[in-house]
């Protein structure tokens, strides 16, 4: 939604697609890195090798990876913040029911 509205201004466009970069790499990393955690026994133990007799990435770089996730999350919710306003103070040129429209699209995430 925010790209098909956002070619109002060919900057806001490419930042998006920035955005987009960095969310689908923010993403990808946490899963290569899931795939050689080590799956979790009974008694809050882990089996010392995953599939195929690979060592297992540790528990404190797991964390960590949490960290970076949550990191991510917000650095990109603080990206996509500003735009609506930016998009709507240049749509001015708009009539009078489609910047309603736009307004209520851009409410209705707070639901």
């Amino acid at each position: 939604m925010l790209l098909r509205i956002g070619s109002i201004i060919p900057w806001i466009r490419k930042a998006l697609h920035v955005v987009m970069v960095f969310n689908v790499v923010a993403c990808l990393i946490p899963w290569v890195v899931m795939i050689f955690m080590c799956p979790p026994q009974t008694g809050n133990t882990w089996k010392p090798r995953t599939f195929g007799g690979l060592r297992c990435v540790s528990q404190h770089r797991i964390k960590v990876m949490l960290v970076f996730i949550n990191c991510a999350n917000v650095f990109t919710d603080l990206l996509i913040f500003p735009i609506p306003y930016l998009i709507m103070r240049r749509a001015t040129y708009m009539s009078k029911w489609a910047r309603l429209v736009v307004v209520l699209l851009f409410a209705s995430s707070l639901a």
